[in-house]
């Protein structure tokens, strides 16, 4: 009966064969790749914002293999990969406060040298004490910190090979949700406020000083509100979250989430040097990280923080420079606050910040805990602030 057979016949059950073989290879594929792990979700936590550290296979190769799991404790490769990347954010934090602290004085410092050549028969202290009430130190900060802030960022990015216009294009954000989020950081910032003045009677009662003092936002001043307004209003907001939300909270995100907002948070606390503006900045930090989370872009959070420093320098001039409003202006914050916190338990039941699993945790903080230049700009930043505390108390 074989024999009868055709070779057409042979043919087609080869053909059949072959194509029953290139299905169970295809099958046996995408079983295979289907079993490896999601490189921008390696940790498979739902409370995570998706793809928000990157491809996860730069720290960790292995995790596009087939069948691999990840260990409760990172390999070596693993483990470095992470703590050269909280040692970049380190860094680029040393580098940030070097050049602000650094070029503050040298240019003072030529300015102060200059006007003593030029007027020759004047005081230092006279010198000095215009220098620190006139327009000049406040030009001096803003150019400082702007140049310090961009530069560090610039290097950091660099460093971390992080494409600068990822950091544009924030995602499913609306105006809208910017003047929202604008009446949230009003609420904290008022929240902040009554917590500083507190703080700072309480410090008064056991004889600290907690803060010198701020510069008075007034419109008689002229030239001196118009840098510090620009600046505070505008160049501060713009390129602090350049650094902390566009550099810091990404380099630290890598793997936990939650520990780089609290980590950028914390850091933007200390670099301010002072108790008062560490309260505002620190509990801000932890919202304008979390709303960078949410977006993947630091522009919703530089909107936030212009509008709050827009608030604060405008209740200041108005205490200031239009004492009969003062207190209209009061319950507008207040009843702008209400709204904010309203809107806030909104935003806080449809996102709530990363809870980070088992396997996050040993590859956030444990891995910034073994970075040398990270423990080593938060303790120059502590050292800092503490300093400052206590030259205030001298």
């Amino acid at each position: 009966m074989a024999e009868n057979l055709s070779s057409d016949y042979y043919r087609a059950e080869i053909a059949a064969l072959n194509d029953e073989i290139k299905l169970l290879t295809e099958r046996l594929s995408s079983a295979e790749e289907s079993s490896a792990l999601d490189k921008y979700d390696p940790f498979g936590n739902p409370t995570d914002y998706k793809g928000f550290g990157g491809d996860y296979s730069a720290v960790n190769p292995k995790i596009v293999q087939p069948g691999y799991t990840l260990p409760l404790e990172p390999g070596l490769t693993e483990r470095t990969n992470l703590q050269r990347s909280c040692s970049i954010g380190g860094f680029s934090v040393i580098l940030q406060f070097l050049l602000s602290q650094g070029l503050v004085m040298l240019l003072s410092s030529l300015v102060f040298w200059i006007m003593q050549k030029n007027e020759p028969g004047t005081s230092a202290v006279e010198i000095q004490n215009y220098i620190s009430s006139s327009s000049i130190m406040p030009a001096i900060t803003a150019i400082v910190f702007v140049f310090a802030n961009l530069v560090s960022a610039h290097v950091g990015l660099r460093r971390a090979k992080i494409r600068r216009s990822l950091l544009l294009r924030p995602a499913d954000f609306r105006l809208n949700d910017g003047f929202q989020y604008g009446l949230i950081g009003i609420f904290i910032w008022t929240v902040c406020s009554y917590v500083i003045q507190g703080t700072g009677y309480a410090a008064k009662a056991l004889g600290v000083v907690i803060s010198s003092g701020s510069d008075v936002m007034s419109l008689t001043d002229g030239k001196r509100f118009a840098i510090m307004a620009v600046y505070s209003c505008l160049l501060a907001p713009v390129t602090e979250e350049l650094f902390f939300r566009g550099l810091l909270l990404r380099v630290f995100g890598k793997a936990d989430q939650r520990f780089a907002v609290f980590a950028s948070a914390l850091f933007f606390g200390l670099i301010h040097g002072n108790i008062p503006q560490f309260i505002l900045c620190f509990t801000m930090g932890i919202f304008l990280g979390h709303i960078t989370l949410r977006h993947g872009s630091f522009i919703p959070a530089a909107m936030v923080h212009i509008i709050v420093n827009i608030t604060g320098t405008v209740v200041g001039v108005i205490n200031t420079d239009f004492p009969g409003i003062s207190y209209a202006a009061k319950m507008t914050v207040i009843v702008l606050s209400v709204l904010g916190l309203l809107l806030l338990l909104i935003f806080r039941i449809s996102d709530k910040l990363p809870i980070p699993t088992p396997h996050q945790k040993k590859r956030g903080f444990g891995a910034a805990g073994g970075s040398v230049t990270y423990a080593v700009s938060l303790l120059l930043l502590m050292a800092f602030t503490g300093y400052s505390l206590v030259r205030m108390n001298m």
